[in-house]
């Protein structure tokens, strides 16, 4: 029997209430104590929790005996010290993503985990999602055949703001790393380490990355991945394979729909000349109707999966830890960390390379 994990949160901003909230959700955690600066803040997020302390201290919280693990929740330019701060004090770790403000950042956490024998991993919060990891299995039972190419677009306007986590470039902020880690992560999820094959940036006058957009080439594969702060993306992500096609549908980072689309037949002559009478049909005055009536008679369309849960599904890399935890691994087979500073040195690859529009 899984043993339940008593968390222990630095930080209390947006995504450590979100963190918290979904850990009622949670089959092996529970929430025991918050810590930030701001003692009425903590108090504001722990409050519909029984029994939950609050700290000032973040080194008291991480030598709180009563606390198995440390969920970092602080901007990504204070992750390094953080997490290192939580396992030299014993205690496992989940960092939010971006794991850490820079590569250097991120190795030195690794080698504080390695050396400490202490479990750490990032929140990649959707590679844990049931749907995520119900399509990743389906692709190594080979339903989708050899996949070819991924397509993944994610974007929200966010107005930059000094100060905030997610667009200030002095905190870790823009829109490469706050969204584009999510579609790199997609990349080294389904095809493994990469290559920059072009890569383009638009930067604000302040030095925020607002938009990025990245041609990946892999060892059997190819990805593309567009992420913006400016404007509102398709959100899906779409991977194609030797059989059809699997698009996660939008937003793809809560991933509660799946749908499948088989791949024809190779084209040929006949083919061709179906094109040509499909075509001609969509220009004729009957195309309508005929549409119309083949909508009627169509058959429902049992190609599409769908995953409920409760909140926003922050729970399932909780249980992920848990999970490690009780089986006494130091490392996620789902999300290693060498899986993330894979994906942060595309992120700097990508940043220095770049040139700014």
């Amino acid at each position: 029997m899984t043993a339940r994990i008593r968390w222990g949160v630095i930080g209390a901003g947006n995504i450590a209430k979100q963190f918290a909230g979904d850990l009622r959700h949670s089959e092996f955690g529970v929430l025991g104590a918050v810590a930030s600066r701001s003692g009425e803040r903590a108090a504001q997020l722990v409050k519909v929790y029984d029994g939950c302390r609050v700290f000032t201290d973040y080194e008291a919280l991480c030598r709180d005996k009563e606390i198995d693990a440390i969920y970092v929740a602080t901007p990504p330019s204070l992750h390094r010290a953080h997490a290192i701060m939580a396992m030299e004090a014993g205690k496992a770790v989940l960092c939010e993503k971006p794991f850490a403000a820079t590569l250097e950042d991120a190795a030195a956490i690794k080698d504080t985990a390695l050396s400490n024998g202490t479990f750490c991993m990032e929140a990649m919060w959707t590679r844990f999602l049931p749907g995520l990891q119900d399509t990743v299995a389906r692709v190594e039972q080979g339903e989708l055949g050899e996949p070819v190419h991924l397509h993944t677009t994610l974007g929200f306007p966010r107005v930059e703001r000094s100060g905030d986590a997610i667009t200030d470039p002095a905190l870790g902020g823009g829109a490469l790393t706050d969204l584009g880690c999510y579609c790199l992560a997609m990349a080294q999820t389904f095809f493994g380490e990469a290559r920059v094959i072009s890569s383009r940036i638009t930067r604000s006058e302040g030095g925020s990355v607002r938009s990025v957009s990245v041609h990946l080439a892999h060892q059997t594969g190819t990805s593309t991945i567009v992420a913006s702060h400016d404007a509102a993306l398709r959100n899906t992500v779409e991977l194609t394979g030797t059989k059809g096609r699997f698009m996660i549908e939008a937003p793809f980072i809560s991933a509660r729909a799946v749908r499948w689309k088989p791949a024809g037949p190779p084209l040929d002559a006949a083919a061709s000349r179906q094109g040509g009478l499909k075509a001609a049909l969509q220009t004729s005055p009957i195309g309508p109707v005929l549409r119309r009536g083949l909508a009627l008679v169509r058959p429902p369309d049992g190609r599409i999966r769908r995953y409920t849960y409760p909140g926003t599904g922050l729970q399932f890399q909780a249980d992920e830890v848990a999970r490690c935890l009780n089986e006494g691994v130091r490392e996620s087979r789902l999300w290693s960390l060498d899986a993330t500073l894979s994906v942060l040195e595309l992120i700097e690859r990508v940043g220095d390379t770049t040139a700014d529009e």
